[in-house]
């Protein structure tokens, strides 16, 4: 092997190397992606927040996100080896599978209008398999593997072919780096990523007394730091709720039916309504909201059901359940209706509770009790835009 091939093959290895760097760098992002919507799906669920919480549903979704990679591939790749008219009996095929309610129908059809190309054959079948190998493999054990490899084959050729030191040492210096990158799961922690609940900064002094104001004469519940307020029926009482984000709970003493607000404040802004967010995963978000309710009601949702709807003109999800509450020698079936909203920074619950033998006498009066509830105008936003600087 003449020098020229000695050149070229160090090219070739250090184009390697730095082609695992670019792995390495979109392996990370796009698992960073899926850890921040994590994160925002586990803030509507009112759920304490962990870092093994979010490492656990980040590392499920990146998996089934890669093994979505190489399903596409096989499925591309199967398509082309079949006629066109094969191809449309299949996708009418999949049509109506898709109106009858499969769950992959849609995903299929998607995958096989996209067609085959470079760009999706690397993406789905390269960057898929040795990302969900490294998963496999725990942390970045793979890329080590890989990396481990090379070197071998670097410190081979020097030894036997007697290189120039200066540049394979280069490469070595490289690998040896590169190799020692390990999967950073902790690149941004839950409790780095929310402010402190309300009260909690109330305790520390950080807000002033007069963000908060309660109308007594007219039962009203204002919060200016969260720019929400409710109009309480008059007979109702109100207290701070047993939660460490709620901020209002409003009920009547008497017959167990009531409101209560919670408010999650992150330390950046989503830029997404909570449909949006919503609709980055459904179907994780939904296993993860009826984990963490039947969790903290220590029971099983029933008749539940899911819907879009507005709070004043933003946009919310609507959750409907019942569930059966037993304590202290009564039994009897409530009916909860819980709507998020995001707007900004803040991460809304209004959680409305009804014993259903109340609810069904009634439904339209308890529905309307969400008509109490407002967004007050930004105090310091408005003046940004009324006194600009």
């Amino acid at each position: 092997m003449n020098r020229k091939h000695i050149n070229f093959l160090i090219i070739v290895l250090i184009s390697i190397i730095l082609g695992l760097f670019i792995f390495i760098e979109v392996d990370r992002s796009e698992y960073n992606t899926i850890r921040k919507n994590v994160i925002s799906e586990l803030v509507t669920k009112n759920v304490d927040i962990t870092e093994q919480l979010v490492d656990k549903k980040t590392l499920e979704l990146r998996k089934k996100q890669l093994e979505d990679y190489l399903r596409a591939y096989k499925l591309r790749n199967y398509i082309s080896s079949i006629t066109s008219k094969q191809k449309q009996m299949l996708l009418s095929g999949l049509e109506t599978n898709k109106l009858n309610g499969s769950e992959t129908a849609n995903f299929e059809i998607e995958n096989i209008k996209k067609g085959y190309n470079v760009i999706t054959y690397t993406n789905e079948k390269i960057f898929g398999l040795v990302s969900l190998k490294q998963l496999e493999f725990n942390k970045s054990y793979f890329t080590i593997i890989v990396c481990s490899v090379l070197l071998l084959l670097l410190i081979i050729y020097r030894v036997s072919l007697q290189i120039n030191k200066a540049k394979i040492n280069l490469v070595i210096v490289i690998l040896l780096a590169l190799s020692s990158c390990k999967e950073n799961k902790s690149i941004e922690n839950p409790a780095e990523l929310f402010e402190d609940s309300f009260k909690t900064q109330k305790n520390k002094g950080i807000v002033e007394a007069k963000v908060e104001q309660i109308d007594s004469t007219k039962n009203i519940y204002s919060n200016y730091k969260y720019n929400v307020a409710y109009d309480s029926p008059d007979h109702w009482v109100m207290d701070y709720g047993v939660s460490d984000h709620t901020i209002l709970r409003t009920f009547d003493k008497d017959s167990a039916i009531g409101i209560a607000i919670n408010v999650i404040e992150t330390k950046f802004n989503p830029n997404m309504n909570i449909w949006e967010i919503y609709n980055e995963n459904p179907e994780s978000l939904e296993n993860m909201f009826r984990e963490s309710i039947e969790a903290s009601i220590n029971g099983e949702m029933k008749d539940y059901k899911i819907e879009k709807g507005y709070i004043k003109n933003v946009q919310s999800l609507k959750r409907t359940f019942t569930h059966t509450v037993r304590d202290s020698g009564f039994e009897y079936d409530n009916v909860n209706i819980i709507q998020q909203a995001v707007r900004g920074s803040f991460y809304y619950t209004f959680t409305l509770f009804v014993p259903e033998m109340f609810y069904d006498e009634n439904p339209t009066y308890y529905d309307s009790l969400y008509l109490n509830l407002y967004f007050l105008i930004d105090k310091e936003k408005m003046k940004s835009i009324t006194n600009p600087k």
